[in-house]
């Protein structure tokens, strides 16, 4: 190879893009008796109107036999399309594990090319080509059962009859084929459905119920409104505008309403390139930000924007994928701006203007220098999570891709002695330079997912403003906020931690816990139930989440209301606090603190330390309480303080060091931590200060 991969690993590599096909006799025993007639006058007169794509097939000395790769729309001549030994064979030479299988040939009845042409003019013409996409649907399910673990076909539909197009999802499910449903092809011509027609809602919503992905991919050349190839340009303008109407599916889905109503749909874009993807999001995004103000120039989008709880970038993150055919080293190079957890590499297997069979030394040349991690996940790993149902009922015992034993057949599962978990320093997803307003360690890449609670007001309005540059923000709150619940009750809390479990598709980047009761509260326990147990019940419930982020981190806002009542905390409710003794706090703060909180703080008053703050300081509450810790030493003014704790099993089991009496309060870092931003904490004037 001309370029070599850092390291010597062993990727799993799935094709994300691969076609196939009957011949077209071939799709006559899958075919209702009824339609064999009509069938065999459709086949004797049939002709590919793209067979000029590939001159090759108008030579005289051209030979199918001795060219079995042909370009694109041209290549349904090809018996690859339908020979499951040879392409087997070729996936072994190549390298590749598994495939995600989309259709090549043209089924029965269609006009042209599978991925091209106009849709049924007439009633009598859709039952006609859909009875021709149920024969090809069926016929790919047993294609798919010659090699089950090594195969994932994706089933076509239309959308001219959605209780078809919902029975047909159930049938192909039932059938096993993993892969997906593929909608039909949008063209110059129109036509089609639009994604975001109301018609189409129990369409989303079998696909979310089954888990089966929806995919678009790029179609073929245009046609002529007579049904004729228009001349060599069509195909270079199919080729410009086939990322056009990836756009359009995008925006569709989004603004509809679509999957914020069905947040488990997965969205599949193959073929359409992906450097595009960072600029169209931020386009998306501007208009959702202009939008949402209702004094600007475009608040006539505001009822609209009302539907989403999160910018387009946000959706995209959660629900879409990339299936990057012809993928290129300087869309490698963006891939943190892309999102490596999109990108799926793709073979276009059997075209000629696909890899096959230089796969190895195209992988090679497209990833010099990327950690191996990352190159597993856009290899392989991100198919197995697009194409794999989590319900799936396949009469198909394996439900895993395979995983090759042998160097020959292609490569080896990375475990965890070959792929070492990267740690949150070196992920390349954090950048250690300058990013909006001057803040180091902001994240530069993909949109994170942060929870901010008590986000309608005060510091954590602030934060959850800021955050929204570059992050999903999930807010919670007992009112005005994405989850509204009163996390100053054991059941609130829970109810949070689900809700949020929910909402954010199963990882956190960030948690920030701003949430608690100012100086106009007169309830001792409800300053302690709100304020420490609120706080730590909220880091602990979302620890699992922000385990399964790359890099995640958590910052802990604690109010020193408390420490600021003339008379210092007592030991024994600081214990009861570090201990999980809720009732028993509330009862002893109710019992030993005056029912009337000092609105301000006397700068010449000493104020004890704040459990919350010391339970984030050393990790968790069990931790403290067998550490014996005292509280920290009296300062003689006060201040908000806040520290990032890390939500892993490497926390730090000391407590937190003691200041010096008389020191000034501000924010301490351990040295290992990267801290969000480099600029001193300003102190709020909201109610928690």
């Amino acid at each position: 190879m001309a370029e070599q991969l850092a390291g010597d690993h062993h990727y799993v590599v799935i094709s994300s893009d691969n076609h196939a096909g009957a011949d077209l006799l071939g799709y006559k025993p899958f075919l209702a008796e009824k339609w064999h007639e009509e069938f065999d006058a459709w086949a004797a007169s049939y002709t590919n109107p793209w067979e000029f794509v590939d001159p090759r097939l108008k030579r005289d000395d051209f030979s199918i036999d001795k060219t079995e790769l042909l370009a694109g729309a041209a290549s349904w001549h090809s018996p690859l399309n339908w020979d499951s030994n040879r392409r087997l064979e070729h996936m072994d030479l190549d390298g590749v594990a598994g495939e995600v299988i989309f259709p090549n040939t043209a089924p029965p009845f269609m006009p042209g090319s599978v991925l091209s042409g106009k849709g049924p003019a007439s009633r009598a013409e859709y039952e006609k080509r859909w009875a021709g996409l149920q024969a090809h649907n069926r016929w790919l399910a047993d294609f798919c059962d010659k090699a089950p673990v090594r195969r994932a076909g994706i089933a076509q539909v239309l959308l001219d009859d959605v209780d078809d197009a919902v029975a047909e999802v159930r049938a192909i499910h039932g059938m096993g084929l993993r892969g997906g449903i593929l909608l039909p092809m949008d063209g110059p011509l129109g036509g089609t459905v639009p994604l975001h027609h109301s018609s189409l809602e129990p369409l989303w919503e079998v696909c979310e119920e089954l888990d089966v992905a929806i995919h678009k991919h790029s179609s073929a050349p245009p046609e002529q409104p007579n049904g004729t190839p228009g001349g060599p340009g069509e195909i270079a303008i199919g080729f410009a505008e086939r990322q056009f109407f990836n756009h359009r599916c995008v925006a569709q889905l989004i603004f509809s309403g679509v999957l914020e109503r069905h947040p488990g749909l997965k969205v599949v874009l193959s073929e359409s390139g992906s450097a595009w993807v960072p600029n169209h999001l931020r386009n998306l995004d501007s208009l959702y930000h202009s939008g949402s103000d209702e004094t600007g120039l475009l608040a006539f989008l505001t009822p609209g924007m009302r539907m989403l709880s999160m910018p387009p970038s946000g959706y995209f993150k959660r629900n879409f994928f990339l299936g990057s055919s012809l993928f290129l080293p300087s869309e490698a190079e963006k891939r943190h701006e892309i999102g490596v957890d999109k990108i799926m590499w793709a073979v276009d297997y059997p075209h000629s203007e696909g890899t096959f069979p230089y796969s190895r030394d195209a992988i090679a040349y497209t990833f010099p220098g990327v950690p191996p991690e990352e190159i597993a996940d856009m290899l392989g790993l991100n198919a197995m999570k697009s194409s794999a149902s989590t319900r799936s009922r396949s009469r198909r015992s394996p439900t895993a891709w395979v995983r090759p034993s042998t160097r020959s057949s292609g490569c080896r599962a990375r475990c965890r002695r070959c792929r070492p978990r990267a740690s949150a320093r070196s992920s390349p997803r954090w950048r250690s330079g300058t990013g909006d307003g001057g803040e180091r360690g902001t994240r530069r890449s993909a949109v994170g997912v942060a929870v901010v609670t008590g986000s309608a007001s005060g510091i954590g309005a602030a934060i959850a403003g800021r955050l929204r540059r570059a992050h999903t923000v999930i807010g919670v709150d007992l009112a005005g906020a994405d989850v509204e619940v009163d996390l100053g009750t054991p059941a609130g809390r829970a109810s949070a931690v689900r809700e949020v479990e929910r909402l954010a598709g199963g990882e956190l980047d960030v948690v920030v816990a701003a949430a608690g009761v100012g100086p106009t509260n007169r309830s001792p326990s409800r300053l302690i139930s709100v304020n420490h147990f609120g706080t730590v019940g909220v880091l602990a419930g979302l620890r699992p989440l922000l385990s399964r982020g790359r890099s995640p981190a958590a910052l802990a806002i604690c109010s020193n209301t408390v420490s600021c009542h003339p008379n210092p905390v007592p030991e024994h409710l600081v214990r009861l606090c570090l201990e999980g003794e809720e009732e028993k706090a509330g009862e002893a703060a109710d019992a030993e603190l005056s029912s009337t909180v000092a609105i301000r703080c006397p700068r010449s008053l000493r104020c004890a330390g704040c459990a919350p703050v010391r339970w984030s300081r050393t990790g968790s509450a069990q931790e403290s309480a067998s550490t014996g810790s005292r509280p920290a030493t009296p300062t003689r003014r006060c201040s908000p303080s806040a520290s990032r704790i890390r939500p892993s099993r490497t926390a730090p089991r000391r407590p937190w060091p003691r200041s010096r009496p008389g020191a000034r309060s501000r924010p301490t870092r351990w040295p290992q931590w990267r801290p969000f931003s480099s600029g001193r904490t300003r102190r709020p004037s909201s109610d928690r200060s």
